[in-house]
């Protein structure tokens, strides 16, 4: 697997050092998380709350609603020694998508302790996540939508609404749109895309590549019976 160098000038924020076969990061995900980052190691609720999508879903230790990550980083703040501090790293495996309009990727957050300004050896990793952020609100702006761990991501997708959330479609999208959109997604989780990564993200982008095909096959089919039934 690839090292992980940071990402510019940003300190705490890491990419896979061979970036050429995914796409680039965009500047709106970047500002996401310095503005995560920041409420994180501040432990400043409200700049958190607007980091996350009110329609926020995934399993991130338990929390699949926007409610739920704000109460879990609410207690687990409250229940830390007042004189110990957060310092947050946050690394990026694999970009999956990132334009103006969709971010999906593999990420881990770790947290390192200290005590004022030194550092413990205290490190609190996450694990990789599938993350998605999105625009969001009047003001399209950029809030995390999904956080969930490799496994938990595999999700039952029966519901034609979940399909159409896993391509990026809404039910009454057209051919053309649907057919862009499940390019896109499918497109960073293709083999040659993942073949330098982990074992266990080439496994992700397999299963995920799957699921892809699976809802994509299920709205096709949805749209031409009505396509049948309104022609008739």
């Amino acid at each position: 697997m690839n090292e992980l160098i940071k990402l510019g000038n940003e300190n705490g924020i890491f990419i896979s050092q061979d970036n050429s076969t995914q796409p680039k990061l965009h500047d709106n995900i970047l500002l996401l998380m310095q503005k995560f980052k920041s409420a994180y190691e501040t432990k400043d609720l409200t700049a958190l709350k607007h980091t996350i999508s009110d329609d926020f879903c995934g399993n991130f230790v338990g929390a699949s609603s926007k409610k739920a990550m704000v109460n879990l980083f609410e207690n687990y703040w409250t229940q830390l020694p007042r004189l110990l501090g957060l310092k947050l790293e946050i690394q990026i495996y694999h970009i999956i998508e990132s334009s103006n309009s969709f971010y999906s990727g593999i990420v881990e957050f770790k947290t390192k302790l200290k005590i004022g300004p030194f550092p413990t050896k205290k490190t609190i990793e996450s694990g990789k996540l599938y993350c998605e952020a999105k625009p969001d609100g009047i003001l399209n702006t950029w809030r995390t939508s999904k956080i969930a761990s490799l496994s938990e991501n595999q999700e039952s997708v029966d519901n034609i609404l979940e399909c159409c959330r896993a391509i990026g479609v809404n039910p009454d999208s057209s051919f053309e749109e649907i057919k862009i959109a499940y390019r896109k997604r499918i497109e960073g989780l293709h083999p040659d895309k993942v073949a330098d990564r982990a074992p266990e993200i080439q496994k992700f982008a397999n299963k995920q590549t799957q699921k892809l095909n699976y809802c994509y096959k299920k709205i096709l089919d949805r749209k031409s019976r009505l396509c049948k039934v309104n022609n008739n």
